[in-house]
């Protein structure tokens, strides 16, 4: 699996320029009070990277030459999963670096708790967005599955606008939640909230396994 996940990492190298943006439009975001949207946007266009290096391996008989090496479907797929849930890792923290670095340049104080909190609920929706799209981009071509990564990635990018435009602090969503809410444990709706994300995670990677066995390359 080391070996698939060196692969990845330098085929998400040779996209130097769209994570460099990604850096910068997020700082910008964060600094000009969008907050929310310059989190979210750098943990969905990691794992959207992330992603896409599936339709990498299928270009020039890529997956024939891969099954070649000592590595079965079952973990071709597995190390996919894992190197998604890495990007989304250090999508969170480079998410809460960039908050931080923001802080630094505004004259009002981001309340970091709060974006902390932001952030986390963010990791979560990218990992069920990524749950969404790894088996389509497993199953479908190259172009296929390009295009129905940035049908999600611009969904996903629409709710958090139009969040942004009904209220001037996405966070205040999460507070109304929360009243909503007020009659149930805040502990057990946080377990409750993780296990949903982890179920559907795993859910995601059988179905991707049984995709890839079907599989003719």
């Amino acid at each position: 699996m080391k070996g698939l996940l060196v692969k990845d990492l330098r085929i998400m190298m040779t996209m130097k320029f769209s994570i460099v943006f990604l850096i910068l439009f997020s700082i910008v975001n964060i600094i000009d009070n969008n907050v929310s949207f310059g989190v979210g946007y750098t943990l969905f266009l990691a794992i959207t990277l992330a992603v896409g290096t599936c339709s990498y391996d299928k270009l020039d008989n890529g997956m024939q030459h891969i099954l070649t090496l000592p590595v079965s479907r079952k973990l071709y797929v597995v190390e996919k999963y894992v190197f998604v849930l890495l990007a989304s890792i250090a999508g969170a923290i480079l998410a809460i670096v960039e908050v931080v670095v923001a802080n630094a340049f505004k004259s009002n104080m981001i309340n970091l708790e709060e974006q902390l909190i932001c952030i986390i609920i963010m990791f979560g929706i990218s990992l069920l967005a990524a749950a969404v799209m790894l088996p389509v981009n497993i199953k479908f071509d190259a172009e296929k599955s390009k295009i129905f990564r940035l049908i999600v990635i611009g969904m996903i990018v629409v709710v958090i606008v139009l969040l942004q435009y009904v209220t001037e602090d996405f966070m205040s969503i999460v507070y109304e939640i929360t009243e909503i809410v007020n009659g149930i444990d805040i502990d057990l709706l946080k377990v409750g909230g993780g296990v949903i994300v982890v179920v559907g995670f795993v859910v995601s990677m059988f179905i991707s396994i049984k995709i890839t066995e079907k599989m003719e390359y």
